[in-house]
């Protein structure tokens, strides 16, 4: 089965006070991490179950986007036996809390991985995340576990690098609007290399001018638990072509794991 080009069921950037999209043949499910009455936020998202025991990937976007990015992706897992969820991320539809790039990563991952893996069906999770959505995975699962691998796509790696080196402007504004000092190395997946223990596969495209390919470029030398996936000619954002490769490297992670 080849993964298929419906990547979204919306194509613009979406609105991240909105609803999140009905999805039909999903079932909602909504994670709640820390305390709701302090810092803590309800994420919600879509889940596929498989009816055998099988592993699971927890799908996470980027910024500007909501869990229906990887609506296609996800199906189309599920429709080879495994547990897919695309979840959404803190100040984003369908989940509380603000926009704050990864701050309450290690909260957020360590619930939603313990809410998958308590799942008799769950063999083990896999987490994928574009851009954004990959340094919120590294950080949450560096410092919470529970992950059984780690897929990061155009995501940066060394915030005060991608910073320096990015071609967008507005990525430099972003961040000076977002980050607290401490998220600086806090928030930097290059600062766990020493807890990024999982199997790692780090996606970067040769053409990527929002976070320059040699941010994973690095992170895929300094973790002997990586894999570097370079894409010729991939943008920030992959293309249907591409993300059909990534998926079936992501399949990979897990030994004995495909079909």
């Amino acid at each position: 089965m080849t993964f298929n080009s419906e990547q979204s069921l919306v194509d613009d950037a979406v609105n991240p006070y909105g609803p999140l999209p009905a999805a039909t043949d999903a079932e909602p499910v909504t994670v709640q991490s820390g305390d709701p009455n302090t810092d803590g936020a309800e994420l919600g998202g879509y889940a596929w179950w498989a009816s055998d025991p099988a592993p699971a990937v927890l799908f996470l976007h980027g910024w500007g986007q909501d869990a229906s990015y990887h609506y296609g992706r996800a199906r189309d897992l599920h429709a080879r036996g495994w547990n897919a969820v695309s979840l959404g991320l803190r100040g984003w539809p369908g989940s509380d809390g603000e926009d704050e790039y990864g701050l309450h990563a290690d909260d957020d991952l360590g619930a939603a991985l313990r809410m998958l893996n308590a799942r008799p069906s769950v063999t083990g999770t896999v987490v994928l995340g574009f851009s954004m959505g990959g340094l919120i995975g590294a950080v949450g699962v560096a410092n919470a576990g529970g992950a059984a691998g780690l897929v990061m796509v155009s995501s940066p790696t060394d915030l005060p690098a991608a910073y320096r080196d990015t071609g967008r402007d507005m990525l430099r504004t972003y961040y000076d609007a977002t980050l607290t000092d401490g998220q600086w190395t806090g928030c930097s997946p290059i600062t766990y290399v020493a807890e990024l223990t999982v199997p790692t596969l780090v996606v970067v495209g040769t053409e990527d001018r929002m976070i320059p390919p040699s941010q994973g470029r690095a992170l895929a030398a300094a973790l002997p638990s990586a894999q570097l996936l370079e894409i010729e000619g991939m943008r920030h954002v992959p293309a249907d072509e591409d993300w059909a490769l990534i998926m079936e490297r992501t399949l990979d992670l897990l030994p004995g794991a495909t079909d």
